[in-house]
């Protein structure tokens, strides 16, 4: 566990708190449960990946805390199902895995990046590939539409980013295409969860992938890794604590890259005695 207490100019100052195995839905809650009943009061905000196992032990152990879906996972759910989409065309033309010549296994990295970051020479492969065959439609629908979730979070303001989330609710079940639809319905069970993020600031996992332990110490190892196979790099949950003065940063979540878990957001006594919080993550 680590706080990521914002100093006053808003930038996230990481300290480790606490480490503990386990990654499981009854590991937070315990852990959770062991804090007492002042800190859990004291939650505001609860970020998490979309695991129900998670979300269980908020509801039961945070009951007053705002769930929110991470924005990383959300935007890493749209891009696997255009890999998704991508794959099935490819066996039902082909009848076989990707192979260096073909023309979508070609750009299927292309597709992991946001549209706006490709280059003119990536932009002419992508449309190689979309007029290689008409089949390939499924597969550039499919990205525009994760282009769309991904575009939810990179919105000039909080409100404007809120009314394209309501049109990926709206218009994603009802789609042709199977992998988007089923997006769609996911994102729609959490869709108090989703919306939240533009209610809380943009609470997100962000600084999560910035705490790693590095340790040659067995005994750190076989507590970050239950395995005890590897000793060095470990992802861990985090806790955020923030002062009351502090501004929530914004996170633009980027292709595929993180592996966060959940978050919190506290009101704690900071400055002169007042009470106050900003997100974090555990």
């Amino acid at each position: 566990m680590v706080d990521l207490s914002r100093d006053s100019n808003g930038r996230t100052r990481a300290r480790l708190l606490d480490l503990v195995p386990g990654r499981s839905g009854q590991v937070y809650k315990a852990w959770l449960r062991q804090r007492g009943k002042t800190f859990r009061d004291n939650v505001q905000v609860a970020t998490l990946d979309p695991f129900h196992g998670y979300k269980n032990a908020i509801d039961d152990q945070l009951e007053d805390a705002r769930a929110v879906l991470d924005a990383f996972h959300v935007v890493k759910l749209a891009t696997g199902v255009v890999d998704q989409v991508r794959r099935r065309v490819q066996q039902d033309i082909h009848g076989h895995r990707g192979r260096k010549d073909d023309p979508l296994y070609r750009i299927r990295n292309i597709l992991r990046a946001g549209a706006e970051n490709l280059t003119d020479r990536q932009r002419e492969r992508l449309t190689r590939a979309w007029a290689a065959d008409e089949r390939h439609l499924e597969v550039e629908l499919a990205y525009q539409c994760a282009q769309l979730v991904r575009s939810v979070y990179h919105q000039d303001t909080l409100a404007e980013g809120r009314a394209v989330a309501e049109r990926v609710l709206v218009s994603f079940t009802t789609g042709p295409i199977p992998e988007v639809a089923r997006l769609g319905r996911t994102l729609k069970q959490w869709r108090t969860e989703f919306l939240g993020y533009f209610d809380t600031a943009g609470a997100s996992n962000g600084g999560t992938e910035a705490i790693i332990i590095w340790s040659a110490d067995p005994a750190v190892a076989d507590v970050a890794d239950e395995a005890g196979a590897c000793r060095g790099r470990h992802v861990l949950w985090t806790l955020s604590l923030t002062s009351p003065t502090s501004q929530p940063e914004r996170s633009r979540p980027g292709s595929d890259s993180m592996h966060a878990r959940s978050g919190l957001r506290l009101r704690r006594e900071r400055d002169e005695g007042s009470a106050g919080a900003h997100a974090g993550h555990v």
